[in-house]
């Protein structure tokens, strides 16, 4: 799984990137009606959940599709577009499940 990866191996992200940067403040302001009562993942934190529910698994492949756009010139989707994806699919969970499996897909083709 690439977003265990990135999570292992840090030392490997990009330097334009921050693995503890909110992932609001790189996705946008969108997310944050998502975590009322607590703060927004880092890039790192969302790429180490597990956790299955929508959101978290939208927000665990869009930051390694992020990743992947930064690091890999044959990525199949550049920086903005992950962005546009991501904030597209935060209309519902049935939207952010299949944008994450979308993602995954992408990812798991690197």
């Amino acid at each position: 799984m690439v977003c265990r990866y990135w999570g292992a191996n840090p030392g490997g992200v990009p330097r334009i990137l921050s693995l503890v940067a909110s992932i609001a403040r790189i996705f946008g302001p969108r997310l944050l009606k998502f975590f009322v009562h607590k703060p927004a993942p880092t890039v790192y934190g969302a790429l180490k959940d597990t956790s299955s529910d929508p959101i978290s698994a939208l927000a665990r492949e869009a930051s390694a599709s992020l990743i992947n756009s930064y690091k890999y010139r044959d990525f199949p989707l550049s920086t903005g577009e992950v962005v546009a994806q991501f904030n597209s699919a935060l209309d519902s969970p049935d939207l952010a499940s299949a944008q994450a499996m979308k993602f995954q897909s992408f990812n798991e083709a690197m």
